[in-house]
């Protein structure tokens, strides 16, 4: 739910007020990282959720905003960036900057998870899998992360250039 927020708050901004992100100082850093944030964050939410978590058929409603959170929403949000942009927002410490709000959300997840013994998905459960393998699939999935970042900043200087 948080990537298809962060999507909801980029894409209305650039829509509504794009110059926010060609800022310069901190508002602008801010913005361009929830513009990668929106593009990792949701691009690995489609990955995980259809790898890892899709489950039995769904009916009704549920199919419905199911199907638009997890596979309408990533594919389009990361087409309006390949094919509209905007472009030459993205910089190498974009991606690092990136990682601070999914950083902030497991060790929130993590914290709440312990404290009430619930978790959003079972691979975060410490009681189960223990933190040795929690922190290893966090640290996978930021890895990947990055990765996918500098294809997105390659693709956007690349872009830039035409």
């Amino acid at each position: 739910i948080l990537s298809n927020i962060v999507v909801a708050i980029v894409m209305t901004t650039i829509v509504l007020k794009p110059s926010v992100f060609n800022r310069r100082g901190r508002s602008g850093t801010i913005w361009r990282a929830l513009r990668l944030d929106s593009l990792l964050m949701i691009t690995i939410t489609g990955i995980v959720y259809n790898l890892l978590l899709a489950g039995g058929p769904k009916t009704g409603w549920d199919n419905i905003s199911n199907q638009l959170q997890h596979v309408v929403n990533p594919i389009v949000t990361v087409a309006v960036f390949l094919l509209a942009g905007p472009r030459g927002m993205l910089k190498l410490k974009t991606i690092g900057h990136a990682l601070i709000l999914p950083i902030i959300w497991a060790v929130y997840v993590l914290t709440r998870g312990t404290m009430i013994n619930a978790y959003p998905y079972y691979f975060f459960d410490v009681a189960t899998y223990g933190w040795l393998s929690v922190i290893t699939f966090i640290a996978q999935i930021l890895a990947f992360a990055v990765v996918i970042g500098f294809i997105f900043l390659g693709y956007d200087k690349l872009a830039s250039r035409k």
